[in-house]
């Protein structure tokens, strides 16, 4: 009876032993050069207001409060565009945005356990546990993280390619007009009957 006890004491111990000397979460990941990541030139570009539009596909209102933001493009050869692309930032989202991203899910995202994000700025959180992690969008990479208190939204995605639009010309004729349906595009001949 004693040794059972003990064995069942013991083993509580280093239960809570192992518990409660974990650390909650996982130690950060070293931290890893951008310019790194991708083969080419890395471009940096910090405009609050630019990098907000390039990602998420609209302009800020004037109750949107962007915090921090950074997007890096790769460009391998100068003709054929960006080669990849990563943007990050940091919001204090007004109401109009929250319901855009969360309510009509613009993107397209789910709630996931974790999401991968590498070579963060030092500003973007490390340890994900006090924000609502969404994944998805259409690249499966966009990442938003809500603050549980709901103030603050951290973004973050990443892709390849964007290739420049062909020149044009100013001068360049309109295409003609395509036939549609089955009827001729020209008048039928005049009639030499009365």
């Amino acid at each position: 009876m004693k040794a059972a006890l003990l064995i069942l004491v013991t083993a509580g111990v280093a239960a809570a032993a192992w518990f409660g000397l974990r650390p909650d979460h996982a130690p950060p990941a070293a931290a890893v050069d951008p310019a790194s990541l991708h083969p080419g030139t890395m471009a940096v570009k910090t405009d609050p207001a630019a990098v907000f539009q390039q990602a998420l596909w609209r302009r800020p209102s004037a109750e949107d409060k962007i915090l921090h933001a950074v997007r890096r493009e790769w460009i391998t050869e100068p003709t054929r565009g960006v080669a990849h692309w990563q943007w990050f930032l940091a919001i204090e989202p007004g109401p109009a945005l929250r319901k855009w991203l969360r309510e009509e899910n613009s993107f397209a995202v789910h709630p996931a356990a974790a999401a991968p994000v590498s070579a963060a700025p030092g500003w973007f959180p490390q340890d994900f546990s006090d924000c609502e992690i969404l994944t998805g969008g259409t690249t499966g990479h966009l990442v938003l993280l809500f603050t549980r208190d709901g103030k603050t939204l951290y973004a973050t995605d990443t892709g390849g390619g964007l290739t420049p639009g062909a020149p044009g010309s100013a001068t360049a004729a309109p295409p003609p007009p395509a036939a549609t349906g089955r009827l001729p595009l020209t008048p039928p001949p005049a009639s030499t009957s009365k």
